[in-house]
């Protein structure tokens, strides 16, 4: 989810294309460490950590050409 916010606000920010959303979601999800969250707080606490990495180096995951197409 909050990979895909943080694509949608670049996306309507003009930094990316529509079509950058699913690359960007996609290079997350591929890196994901999947694991049960404890509590309330570990969950905000991932949300941030991944929408401030997704704001922070989408340029670099576009760049590195991330995923490919759509699995």
């Amino acid at each position: 989810s909050a990979a895909d916010e943080a694509a949608v606000q670049l996306f309507l920010g003009g930094k990316i294309k529509f079509t950058d959303i699913w690359k960007i979601v996609g290079e997350i999800m591929s890196k994901a460490d999947i694991r049960p969250l404890e509590n309330r707080d570990d969950i905000a606490a991932t949300h941030a950590e991944t929408y401030d990495y997704v704001m922070r180096d989408y340029k670099k995951m576009l760049a590195s050409g991330g995923i490919k197409r759509c699995i």
